[in-house]
């Protein structure tokens, strides 16, 4: 059974949507030359709506079967920009154009179809990979 199931992909947990903006801190290295360092601030959604369909299927390895689950999910929701001033991020180095969505996934194998994200009208293909490995935690944004 366990065979079967690897072969079109193990257990899936799903994290996310956040959204990720890089921003720019700036400061003096030890020859008194300005720098800056790179931070992410991670954005959970204000409200998060998790619509799907779940459709077995049973696969054959000679004598054993194994139930294997197809599932097609639509995510809807919004996010609220915090206070940048709160957090002590300074609103001109923020860098918009580089911001992204993230949407974690444990297992890549299972997928199946193109993943594409609409978001704001617009339609874009999801690319694997993580940019930094600053996450946020519930009820917390992350610098």
């Amino acid at each position: 059974m366990q065979e079967i199931s690897q072969k079109w992909g193990g257990h899936q947990t799903i994290t996310g949507p956040f959204l990720s903006v890089p921003f720019k801190t700036f400061f003096k290295d030890a020859d008194g030359k300005t720098q800056f360092k790179l931070g992410y601030l991670q954005i959970l959604p204000e409200t998060l709506d998790v619509m799907g369909e779940i459709k077995p299927e049973v696969r054959y390895r000679s004598l054993f079967e194994a139930v294997l689950y197809n599932i097609r999910l639509k995510f809807s929701g919004n996010f609220k920009l915090p206070s940048m001033t709160r957090l002590n991020i300074d609103p001109n180095h923020i860098l918009w154009d580089k911001a992204y969505l993230s949407l974690g996934l444990t297992d890549m194998g299972g997928i199946q179809d193109k993943i594409i994200v609409h978001f704001n009208g617009a339609a874009y293909n999801a690319e694997p990979g993580l940019k930094t490995t600053a996450f946020p935690q519930p009820g917390r944004y992350c610098t």
